[in-house]
């Protein structure tokens, strides 16, 4: 499994279409902490919400990286579709790692706010949970389900929007309209809040993996 997780991160790094969302990612990053970005928490609500949408894609981009002919085979090597899609996912989940952990080193060397332990956990749980979030959305928009590229890019974005608006929506609006408050609320809204877009990510991953193994 290890192998197939660095041959899809060699693939993802030899696709030109995963610089986009990093790229846009990090001027996100820079723009937020350009100066005072505020209370720790609040700050990162804005971070880790486009985390998910970047996630997403780069999760597509591991799935759209093989021809058909090629994934076949890399199922066939690992032992089937659903090892296959663990190792997609492993491979985007480490770059979403890198992205969540750099997100939370920039805001605590940028923003001037002090960050605690216990906020620095915080904030790194919010990024992490989005992370989950985003590469659960991507399996459900890469192959082996057939999704165009188009397709994939009007859903995510309505996903994202609807979830922005509706404050009860996962995986966005509770950490956007729960979060982005001082002083930080107390731990259950925390625990509401982080975890489910992490169970929303997990459950669009399982079903992700339900509709591969029956599509032709």
């Amino acid at each position: 499994m290890t192998a197939a997780i660095q041959y899809y991160l060699r693939l993802i790094a030899y696709r030109q279409s995963a610089l986009p969302p990093i790229l846009s990612y990090l001027a996100l990053l820079a723009m937020v902490f350009a100066n005072d970005a505020g209370p720790p928490v609040a700050a990162a609500t804005a971070t880790s919400v486009a985390l998910m949408p970047v996630c997403a894609w780069l999760m597509r981009v591991a799935g759209t990286s093989e021809s058909r002919p090629f994934a076949e085979m890399t199922s066939v090597a690992l032992g089937g579709g659903t090892r296959r899609l663990m190792a997609r996912t492993g491979a985007a989940a480490l770059l979403g790692c890198g992205l969540a952990v750099l997100s939370v080193i920039w805001a605590r060397v940028a923003n001037p706010h002090p960050y605690p332990a216990s906020t620095l956990a915080i904030v790194l749980g919010m990024h992490l949970a989005e992370v989950i979030a985003g590469i659960g959305v991507g399996a459900l928009l890469a192959p082996p389900l057939r999704v165009a590229a188009g397709a994939a890019i009007v859903a995510t974005t309505a996903l994202v929007l609807l979830s922005l608006l509706i404050s009860w929506m996962p995986p966005l609006g509770p950490v956007l309209y729960r979060l982005d408050r001082d002083p930080v609320p107390g731990a259950p809204t925390l625990l509401v809040a982080i975890s489910q877009a992490a169970v929303f990510g997990g459950l669009s991953l399982l079903t992700a993996g339900a509709l591969g193994r029956r599509a032709p």
